[in-house]
């Protein structure tokens, strides 16, 4: 009786740990596909920034809107997503702190960075 008691607790604390190792690697896929495309819409930022400001604008911006539209088709109105202090030039810091938003919404998961380890959210 006791053998099969032990036996019970022993499958249960495996499942559980098979379940973290398998949330844990979910996160690091996660991680690396955030990761990934902050600098995918990094580099594309700076290829559409053609007058290298640091901003875009006008044609560029209209560049930028068809390109998110295949890579982030939620994002319905990039201005209002993107350009942050709302003076109609879209800055590199405000496409990368809205960014940070957008994706940190889509790459929800269990566990958080921290310090560079991954841990289980409290």
């Amino acid at each position: 009786m006791e053998t099969a008691r032990l036996m019970e607790k022993y499958e249960s604390d495996l499942n559980q740990d098979q379940e973290l190792f398998l949330k844990y690697q979910r996160q690091r896929l996660l991680t690396n596909a955030k990761h990934a495309m902050k600098r995918r819409l990094r580099d594309t930022f700076d290829d559409i920034d053609s007058d290298e400001s640091g901003c875009l604008k006008g044609s560029e911006t209209a560049v930028l809107k068809r390109i998110l539209k295949k890579d982030l088709p939620d994002v319905k109105d990039v201005e209002k997503v993107f350009d942050l202090d709302g003076d109609g030039v879209i800055k590199k810091w405000e496409l990368m702190d809205a960014c940070d938003a957008v994706l940190d919404k889509v790459y929800t998961t269990d566990f958080e960075e921290k310090n560079g380890k991954l841990e289980v959210k409290s």
